[in-house]
């Protein structure tokens, strides 16, 4: 799982495949398209690992409202450098967001 929390900075994951502890640069770049039924998302961010490699996480998705409460789906995936976090290749990630005060909270999951 990641968890990702927009406004803060931090992200963190652990699967079978190695862990991965940082933060999210201040660089990245995301994309809003909005129509009458929801929004597009289209991001890029760098995540930086706590021994200092960067990573680029990208996800697109939808954010709605479901019964008057938003609602954001998204599915991602890594590109990482060779080396300890090269198993992140691999991964296919699809989470949820959820407003918060401090700005969105991501779960991100990878299927097995």
């Amino acid at each position: 799982m990641v968890r990702y929390l927009a406004e803060t900075g931090f992200a963190a994951a652990a699967t079978g495949g190695g862990r991965l502890n940082g933060r999210v640069l201040a660089s990245g770049s995301d994309w809003v398209t909005r129509s009458a039924a929801g929004s597009q998302l289209d991001v890029r961010l760098l995540l930086q690992a706590d021994d200092g490699v960067t990573i680029l996480f990208r996800y697109g998705g939808r954010a709605s409202e479901r019964d008057g409460l938003p609602r954001i789906e998204v599915a991602g995936c890594f590109d990482a450098p060779p080396g300890p976090y090269d198993w992140l290749n691999s991964v296919q990630a699809f989470g949820l967001g959820a407003p918060t005060p401090e700005g969105i909270d991501y779960r991100f999951f990878r299927f097995k």
